[in-house]
């Protein structure tokens, strides 16, 4: 049966939230600057982008966009550019974690961008500061790009 992710309300609903867990995205993008408004094709649907976001080219060369402050919040731009002109952004490494589960049904939401498609086996995506800032990331683009995080371990002294 295929459960609801999101309520009316495009926020996660409490059977889909107690999958969530905390990653860290620890891989490099490529991206450049958009010079027009226009639509980008990503591995979850068609999504509008505007002049001045960004082009994101990620490990398995799919495409997405991404506002400016969003990009430059997540990621610190190296000097290394490539023949094309896509700049390597490497992910902060003081980011707040995001929330990750991994969906056995083929499900939808509709993110900042527009309505996302995912497949069976893919990642719903949330963000740990900002809970209507949602995404999907393909299976194996997200188990090479994220990492758990792990919980702080007990100690005995200070139990």
């Amino acid at each position: 049966m295929n459960a609801p992710i999101l309520n009316a309300e495009n926020q996660i609903v409490p059977s889909a939230s107690r999958l969530l867990k905390p990653m860290r995205k620890t891989k490099p993008i490529w991206a450049k600057k958009i010079d027009r408004d226009t639509s980008i094709e990503s591995l979850e649907g068609s999504v509008a982008a505007s002049q001045g976001d960004w082009l994101c080219r990620g490990i398995q060369g799919e495409f997405w966009p991404q506002r400016n402050a969003n990009i430059l919040a997540k990621y610190v731009p190296s000097e290394d550019f490539d023949d094309l002109g896509f700049q390597r952004l490497d992910p902060r490494p003081n980011m707040p974690v995001v929330l990750a589960a991994q969906i056995d049904y083929a499900f939808r939401v509709k993110s900042n961008w527009g309505m996302l498609h995912g497949k069976s086996g893919d990642y719903l995506v949330c963000s740990s500061v900002d809970n209507q800032d949602v995404w999907i990331v393909d299976k194996d683009i997200f188990e090479l790009s994220y990492e758990a995080v792990g919980l702080p371990e007990s100690n005995p002294q200070n139990e």
